[in-house]
């Protein structure tokens, strides 16, 4: 009931195509500072831990009507875990984030690609290394070379679009992280619009 009640407010505050996303990792990984980089367009870190789930809706541009990105934040302390499913049900996409100066968030990637399999088998997902600015050169290809290994036991049916590394810091980087999911929102839009001119009309989907 609340997570129906908190899609309906949504839906009235931004009343266009929704295209709902996650955002999930480990703890400290970054999830909240690349978000509000990415919604602010500067470096905007956000120390505090995400209690629970948080969620922000990033508009865009998509003629003739914009299509609204709708980023759920899942909080990774493990007192949250079971209502990670209830959020997940609907999402169009994926970001799984990990710390690139903590190599034990890069090996917990797999959990939570489980966890949006579990709900959605072919989920578009993005791999983001962060903190990039941290570590040197050396160490990004060290990393690198793990995640090639660890990505061979990831299984076949999950849609991984691409792995990244990036600083928050760089603007540049927050829009590289969010740049296949743009691509995914604006072209399921159009799919979308496609069926909706066939059927009876309705405002919103999830």
């Amino acid at each position: 009931m609340i997570i129906l009640s908190l899609n309906y407010m949504i839906m009235i505050k931004y009343p266009n195509i929704i295209y709902k996303t996650i955002l999930a990792g480990d703890a400290g990984t970054g999830k909240s500072t690349l978000l509000q980089s990415k919604l602010t367009g500067k470096f905007s870190p956000v120390e505090k831990l995400t209690i629970g789930i948080d969620f922000d809706c990033y508009p865009i541009e998509s003629k003739p009507d914009p299509v609204t990105l709708l980023i759920y934040d899942l909080g990774a302390a493990s007192q949250f875990l079971f209502i990670h499913k209830a959020f997940i049900i609907g999402a169009k996409a994926a970001i799984i984030l990990y710390d690139i100066s903590r190599i034990e968030t890069l090996y917990n990637v797999s959990h939570w690609i489980s966890l949006l399999q579990s709900e959605y088998i072919s989920i578009p997902i993005v791999i983001v290394g962060t903190k990039a600015d941290l570590v040197s050169k050396d160490e990004i290809q060290k990393i690198n070379k793990k995640w090639d290994k660890l990505s061979l036991s990831i299984p076949k049916s999950a849609n991984l679009l691409d792995h990244i590394m990036i600083s928050s810091k760089n603007i540049e980087d927050c829009n590289k992280a969010f740049s296949h999911i743009t691509k995914l929102a604006v072209a399921w839009k159009s799919q979308f619009q496609k069926i909706q001119s066939n059927s009876i009309p309705t405002k919103h989907t999830y």
